[in-house]
């Protein structure tokens, strides 16, 4: 079971653009001023700035609950109980392959993925830290995250791996 995913993410941010897009050329159509649709660009585009840095500088982080773990990320909010995990491995690298929804910036990588070894599978990490916790679900999808660090990484990776079947 999953939260608020990158797709429903995705979709929000492309509504709101095109939202402000639609406004800004209805307004321009009714007024027929052309500073008005200018205005309305504008204050498009500013909120579209706000959206990207909210997602941007957003931490990854994943919480223990009693029965699974909360994932969150730019563009990611994940809950996957423990029952519907069957493998859990830690990594030093992974082949990301290619993104298909989500953000890929320089730091930060969230969202859906496809690769050769996992298929379509869902991604979140730092990709300044060289440590990936790589989960199987029962269902056969692959999930792929690490925290804030190489230590918390390992850390929360010994912790989960005892509720875990390897």
């Amino acid at each position: 079971m999953s939260g608020l995913s990158s797709r429903t993410t995705s979709r929000m941010v492309a509504m709101a653009l095109a939202t402000g897009v639609a406004l800004s050329v209805a307004l321009f159509l009714d007024t027929g001023r052309e500073y008005t649709f200018y205005i309305f660009l504008a204050l498009t585009a500013v909120i579209m700035l706000i959206l990207a840095e909210s997602m941007v500088g957003k931490k990854v982080t994943a919480k223990m609950e009693f029965d699974g773990i909360l994932l969150s990320g730019p563009m990611f909010l994940f809950k996957l109980p423990f029952n519907e995990m069957s493998k859990i491995e830690l990594r030093d690298s992974i082949d990301k392959g290619m993104r298909f929804g989500g953000f890929s910036g320089s730091k930060k990588v969230s969202g859906k993925y496809k690769n050769e070894e996992f298929g379509l599978y869902d991604i979140n990490v730092d990709q300044r830290i060289s440590k990936y916790i790589v989960l199987r679900r029962i269902t056969g999808v692959y999930l792929v995250f690490n925290l804030s660090s190489e230590n918390e990484t390992v850390t929360f990776y010994d912790e989960l791996r005892k509720w875990v079947k390897k």
